[in-house]
Formats: C-alpha cells, sequence, structure tokens
C-alpha cells in the first residue's frame, strides 16, 4: 500500500492571485479554520461565502452555522470544567486523607459532619465562605 494516495475529491487545479495580505490572513487562520492547507482553507471560505450569499434562500445558513459554534464554544468549556473538576476532586481527597491520618475522629462524628456538609451544600448550593465556617466552627466548640 506504500506509495498510494487515494483523492476523496478530484480538485481541478485553477490559477489565482491573490495579495499578500490575503495569503498572510489564510495562513493565519489555517489553525483556527481546521484546516491543513490554503487550498483547504480556501474552498471552506468559499463554502461559506456562498451560504451567506444564499442565506435568503437557505434560511437553515445562519441556524447551522451558529449552533456549530455554539456547540464547539460548549465542548470547550465542558472539558475545562471536567479537567478542573478532577483537580479539585485530588486535592479534596490529599486533604481528607492528610486530615484522617492525623486526627482519630470517632464515627459518629464524622456521620454529623458528613450531614452537615450536605446540608450545607445542598441549602447553600455549594457557595460557602471561610468566615461563616469559622464562625460555625467557634460556635460548635463552644457548645463542647
Amino acid at each position: 500500500m506504500k506509495g498510494i494516495y487515494i483523492m476523496l475529491k478530484t480538485r481541478v487545479k485553477t490559477g489565482i492571485a491573490l495579495v499578500p495580505s490575503a495569503i498572510e490572513l489564510c495562513d493565519k487562520n489555517l489553525r483556527l479554520a481546521n484546516v491543513r492547507s490554503r487550498n483547504d482553507f480556501v474552498e471552506k471560505a468559499i463554502e461559506f461565502y456562498s451560504g451567506y450569499l444564499n442565506a435568503g434562500s437557505n434560511p437553515g445558513f445562519y441556524e447551522e452555522m451558529y449552533s456549530k459554534r455554539g456547540e464547539d464554544a460548549m465542548k470547550k468549556i465542558g472539558d475545562t470544567l471536567i479537567r478542573s473538576q478532577f483537580r479539585l476532586a485530588v486535592e479534596v481527597a490529599k486533604l481528607a486523607h492528610l486530615i484522617a491520618a492525623t486526627n482519630d475522629i470517632p464515627d459518629d462524628t464524622l456521620r454529623c459532619l458528613a450531614q452537615k456538609c450536605v446540608y450545607e451544600c445542598k441549602e447553600l448550593a455549594g457557595i460557602w465562605n471561610a468566615e461563616d465556617i469559622v464562625r460555625f466552627q467557634k460556635h460548635y466548640q463552644r457548645e463542647d
């Protein structure tokens, strides 16, 4: 199979003259357009501009264009959130292991703490600050 090249589309070789600034724009945006060559970039640009010019007779043009960009943006946001959540989970696990290794906490106290944390997360939607926790701990220690 070595040396065999199968073209999916047959390209017609044509001459096209571009000003240097257009070539520079093309080269700068190859990665952003998700293409590998100037030919691919120009083909994609022609398809887009033709769709834009014919948008009046193709109402789905803008919908398709914006939905694709929106999907791409949401995927990037989702990937970023997943990576961030994983990093946070690792940090929380490290802290939990440090606390468990350095403290002898009775099972009933641990259950009460778990219930309190679940309650706080549900009530505060996971939004709390250090000042509230310090106030609670001071009040909790006075009750003992």
